[in-house]
């Protein structure tokens, strides 16, 4: 019990940790890491999330193509 104890404390000071070393980047770097660190994400979450996005972009490109879907650009 003591040894389940100790992990503990360490987990506990890990995350603290990383708080701390979210609340030192800007804001603005690095969004889509900082997001998945702020929203505790898992590594098979975030696989399935790029996924999921992948797949949106792809339909998103075929509706542009068959002009179901209009673009225009940012930079205008």
């Amino acid at each position: 019990m003591k040894e389940v104890d100790n992990f503990l404390r360490i987990i506990e000071k890990l995350e603290y940790h990383q708080r701390l070393i979210l609340q030192m980047l800007p804001a603005n770097a690095n969004s889509f890491n900082r997001f998945i660190l702020e929203n505790d994400l898992t590594e098979n979450e975030v696989k399935q999330l790029k996924e999921m996005c992948e797949e949106m972009n792809m339909k998103m490109e075929e509706e542009k193509a068959d002009h179901f879907v209009i673009f225009f650009s940012a930079l205008l």
